[in-house]
């Protein structure tokens, strides 16, 4: 391996790139600049670690050791198409995106992504943060991991399509339950409910989940298969369309899976 990834420019200033940005910051690497065409980045964040904003990417550094690449998944394919250099080592962070596209700009690829919620407004616990990476030629990835190192950031190996069903997942278990409990929420207020009172019953449901099987655990008059009480709570929620919807499929996927019904 050569010398290490020591400089760094930001593409994308969104949570992932604004966190990766601190973090790198403070465990001694340069950032050269951000890259954000989008909005502003504040000056206060650019003082913080000490870089600049850059609003095109036609202008971006050009003696940077590796470009890090935070955005949304429906803007890779623009990066590549304006990335006005070649054969620069580019590392993404996207769970979905193939690594391989990057090769109509560079053969040196890299990805770097986390399995994790990552906000602007809050902390970043790094030592929750699994990170999955994947490289096209041996001697980066000996770089990338020598960043996560440095850095302190968890990692292990995982290609495009290892990383694609992890994505997956996690959209289903993390997205898709937020979803579910905004509802849930909606439908306290609705009927006066102090849904502080559902907390350890959510909280329980999480920790019980990390040490056996959710199949075994589940619950409920699905699994019961109550059908009288299933259809007087279909009933209560006549004037909640989002949630009875829900509450339908769900009761009947639970249905068919424990009692092998179809």
């Amino acid at each position: 391996m050569d010398s290490p990834i020591e400089n760094i420019t930001v593409i994308g200033s969104g949570n992932v790139g604004f966190q990766l940005c601190k973090q790198l910051y403070s465990k001694g690497f340069k950032i050269d600049a951000i890259v954000n065409s989008g909005s502003n980045v504040s000056a206060k964040f650019l003082d913080e670690i000490n870089s600049v904003h850059i609003d095109q990417i036609s202008n971006l550094p050009s003696e940077s050791d590796a470009y890090i690449i935070a955005v949304s998944d429906d803007q890779y394919e623009n990066v590549i198409a304006t990335f006005p250099y070649r054969d620069k080592l580019i590392i993404h962070t996207s769970g979905s995106f193939e690594s391989v596209k990057f090769e109509k700009i560079t053969k040196r690829w890299g990805c770097l992504y986390p399995l994790q919620t990552i906000s602007k407004t809050k902390e970043v616990n790094w030592a929750n943060v699994q990170f999955f990476t994947e490289c096209a030629q041996e001697n980066d990835y000996l770089k990338i991991s020598k960043l996560c190192e440095k850095a302190d950031l968890i990692y292990e190996y995982a290609n495009s399509e290892k990383r694609k069903q992890l994505h997956v997942a996690a959209v289903v278990s993390n997205n898709f339950s937020y979803h579910l409990l905004s509802l849930v929420k909606t439908h306290c207020h609705k009927n006066n409910i102090d849904y502080g009172q559902l907390r350890h019953l959510i909280d329980l449901s999480i920790e019980n989940v990390s040490k056996e099987s959710p199949f075994i655990l589940q619950t409920g008059p699905a699994v019961r298969k109550d059908v009288k009480l299933i259809e007087k709570q279909l009933s209560m929620l006549e004037n909640e369309h989002e949630l009875k919807e829900i509450y339908d499929l769900f009761t009947r996927q639970i249905i068919q899976k424990h009692h092998h019904e179809l």
